[in-house]
């Protein structure tokens, strides 16, 4: 082969070689491989949605244990709501038809309400019961109304400055050592009379209360009144009872409101001073003294009772035998006077429909019942042998008779 031959043939098997190392370079790259195209996959249509069967739902809202209606209640079912109106019933439309629906319904002054009901498509009707919450921790105080009160009749308020929000709470002790535990004994003496009366307990906080009690009280009520949705606490007839060094405070509501006291009762009140006006002496009022008080000297007590009664006040004075300061050393006889006088006023001179506190029933001192501090005879006025303006003062024969047992009792 002639050399110009040779030459053309080794340039033609080179160029072969190189495509074969090319094509070797890319298939060993992924370059190679089946030239099927990839498969195409078409994407599935949606399903359309079938439209949600709805219904109405409709009822009432009642207080309950009652057929009371309740308006501007809210009633939330499944996503969709609806108000009660003044006749405390409520519609609510487009509402799933469905097993479990969750249902609400709130009103202010009330506890809320939540359930699950079955949604037919022909319709559901359901009445529901609010239950009226009974606590109010307010800035001042604390405000106890009785489940099942509709209308409060009066206030039962502790004045105290120590723990006397315990009174309405009934939280016992707090670990405050100025703590007096009979704040818990006057609660559950007091709480029977308050649940089947309608009356509400109050207890003040200590803070600032010797400053202006009555300012402090009227807020605090304010404030309940704004919590509760009631309109019956801020003019509510009120029962004072105080212990210790809350009875000037108690003084002091008395003085700024009389026509709203219908009675107090005073626990070893501590060195009350102050001026008497008569409308205070027209307020029907129980002093109870421990005989052996190892904290304060009865002097004064003695002296401003003896002072009061002198000027026709319709008080009463017990001297406990053997009992010290605190209230925890109190006799049972002395939960009973407390419980039996506040009764007592509570029928001598509140309404029993609730009314407002120009409605209290003036009470005149012949019409009550008179005991003699040394003999401890008692007796209606009429009949009383001693002298009159130097005995103690009941409104009815009872609370004498319960003066009588206290001042008695043997230690």
């Amino acid at each position: 082969m002639p050399i110009s031959s040779r030459r053309a043939f080794v340039r033609h098997n080179v160029r072969r070689c190189w495509l074969l190392a090319a094509l070797l370079v890319v298939t060993s790259c992924g370059g190679g491989g089946s030239t099927s195209p990839p498969p195409v996959t078409t994407p599935t249509p949606p399903t359309p949605s079938l439209p949600t069967s709805t219904a109405t739902v409709s009822g009432s809202v009642v207080v309950a244990g009652s057929s009371d209606p309740l308006p501007g209640v809210t009633v939330t079912i499944g996503g969709s709501i609806g108000t009660t109106d003044s006749s405390g019933k409520y519609i609510v439309t487009n509402v799933p038809v469905s097993q479990n629906v969750a249902i609400s319904a709130t009103r202010r002054g009330f506890n809320s309400y939540t359930s699950a009901i079955t949604v037919r498509e022909t319709g559901t009707t359901l009445r529901i019961g609010l239950q009226q919450a009974t606590l109010f921790e307010v800035t001042h105080g604390t405000v106890f109304v009785p489940s099942g009160t509709l209308k409060v009749r009066g206030i039962i308020l502790l004045v105290l400055t120590e723990s006397s929000q315990r009174f309405a709470n009934g939280t016992g002790t707090t670990g405050d050592p100025l703590a007096d535990p009979g704040v818990d004994v006057s609660r559950q003496a007091l709480l029977p009379l308050a649940q089947d009366s309608g009356l509400a307990l109050m207890g003040l906080i200590k803070s600032g209360i010797s400053n202006d009690p009555t300012g402090l009280m009227q807020s605090a009520l304010s404030e309940a009144e704004e919590l509760s949705g009631r309109t019956d606490l801020s003019s509510a007839p009120l029962m004072l009872y105080s212990l210790s060094i809350g009875a000037n405070p108690a003084l002091t509501i008395m003085r700024d409101i009389p026509d709203r006291v219908a009675g107090f009762f005073m626990g070893t009140p501590f060195t009350i001073t102050g001026q008497l006006t008569e409308a205070m002496l027209a307020i029907p009022g129980y002093l109870a003294i421990a005989k052996v008080d190892e904290e304060i000297d009865n002097a004064p007590t003695l002296a401003f009772f003896a002072s009061a009664r002198q000027r026709g006040a319709l008080w009463a004075l017990a001297s406990e035998p053997g009992r010290k300061h605190y209230t925890s050393t109190a006799s049972p006889a002395f939960f009973d006077a407390l419980r039996g006088f506040f009764a007592s006023v509570l029928e001598q001179r509140v309404r029993a429909t609730p009314a407002s506190s120009s409605a209290l029933t003036p009470l005149s001192e012949s019409s009550g019942w008179l005991g003699d501090q040394s003999t401890f005879e008692i007796a209606t006025w009429s009949t009383f042998r001693g002298a009159r303006s130097t005995a103690n003062w009941f409104p009815t024969q009872s609370t004498a008779q319960l003066w009588q047992k206290q001042v008695t009792i043997h230690p």
